[in-house]
């Protein structure tokens, strides 16, 4: 949030600031870190990264491995055991919010696949959820203008 503060600030201004936080506040925020968070997994069980494209398949060792687990080798989703999407959290604080992985361990392992494995980037948002975010959050102040009397 942008906030400025004169040294004698107009009553005015402040009730502007006030209003403008009111627009947005943590129930949007929290509309929209769900949103993403439920995106990026819902993307990612699919095999599907960030560029729309699907992830590369396993190598054949990881293939071996998944299905001595008895766990389908034809597509990856990086849900072998289920704990990334477990860890995948969300959470907002004040005027920011954010989608974080909450179990160190897996945490670490995001990072690893992160890097230098750009066939397989999940954790990001794409350019339509962006746009549906953007939707989201225009719907969400135009009812909050008309609650509060503006149009």
């Amino acid at each position: 949030m942008i906030r400025t503060k004169l040294e004698h600030e107009p009553d005015w201004l402040t009730r502007l600031d006030a209003f403008i936080s009111s627009l947005i506040g943590p129930e949007l925020l929290d509309k929209l870190v769900r949103f993403g968070s439920s995106r990026i997994s819902e993307r990612t069980a699919k095999g599907i990264d960030a560029n729309g494209q699907r992830f590369m398949p396993y190598s054949e060792e990881d293939a071996f491995l998944r299905r001595s687990k008895g766990h389908p080798a034809n597509g990856a989703n990086l849900f072998f055991s289920g704990q990334l999407d477990v860890a995948m959290d969300c959470r907002v604080m004040d005027d920011e919010a954010e989608i974080f992985f909450s179990l160190s361990d897996q945490a670490a392992r995001v990072r690893g696949l992160m890097q230098g494995r750009k066939e397989r980037i999940f954790f990001a948002l794409q350019a339509q959820d962006i746009r549906e975010m953007t939707r989201i959050t225009s719907k969400h102040i135009k009812q909050r203008m008309l609650a509060s009397g503006l149009s």
